[in-house]
């Protein structure tokens, strides 16, 4: 029953900190304890332990076990709030210094000693970790490659990843003022014709020099 509530627990913590940065503290936090609740539940019924359900339990104890669950929800809040908040660094150390901690608290407070499950947990926790060292380093050595092989512009080396302009203007044209300020009586008049219904004979002047690479609605 202990491993099942620590598994559901990990299962919980591990879809907080996969979704934290898209979802609010919040509801994270309300979706933490439901998964964490219902994983325990069937962890309870089918392990045989269900009757710790159904046996009488005098008032105060219903007391501190609303007391506890209260407080549980308090620290995954913050807990929450504080991960959305800080760097990723920050909280992968957070997150093994709770294991830490809690190894620790074990043998110091406790008196427990270590048996075949903590050896276990602790081997998966290094290999794990080694892999997360090993898959980010690598991601980010595929980056670097990446970056080094994308094409480059004429302009200092930046690469050419910038979104491209709608308009452009040919190197051998230029922008014909005298032939703008030729247009302007004739979009006068056009303006005119549109304000009182006549509707001018004049085309609405257009540039030339300028095309358009951008596709049709």
């Amino acid at each position: 029953a202990a491993f099942g509530f620590a598994m559901s627990n990990a299962l919980a913590a591990v879809i907080v900190n996969t979704r934290l940065r898209d979802e609010s503290p919040l509801s994270m936090t309300f979706l933490s304890m439901c998964v964490a609740l219902l994983i325990s539940f069937f962890v309870l019924i089918f392990t045989g332990h269900y009757e710790y359900l159904f046996n009488p339990h005098p008032w105060y104890q219903w007391v501190c076990l609303g007391l506890v669950g209260v407080l549980m929800v308090a620290q995954q809040g913050f807990r929450n709030y504080g991960f959305a908040l800080s760097r990723d660094s920050s909280v992968v150390t957070v997150l093994y210094s709770e294991i830490v901690f809690s190894f620790v608290w074990d043998v110091s407070i406790m008196g427990a000693r270590p048996g075949v499950v903590e050896y276990v947990g602790a081997v998966m926790i290094i290999v794990g970790s080694a892999s997360a060292s090993v898959m980010k380093s690598r991601a980010a050595a595929k980056a670097l490659k990446e970056l080094s092989n994308a094409k480059t512009n004429d302009e200092g080396g930046v690469p050419d990843t910038l979104p491209k302009s709608i308009y452009n203007v040919l190197e051998d044209e230029e922008f014909d003022h005298d032939h703008d300020h030729d247009h302007e009586g004739d979009e006068q008049d056009f303006e005119g014709g549109l304000l009182h219904g006549t509707g001018g004979s004049n085309e609405v002047p257009t540039r030339d020099s300028v095309t358009s690479d951008a596709s049709p609605p």
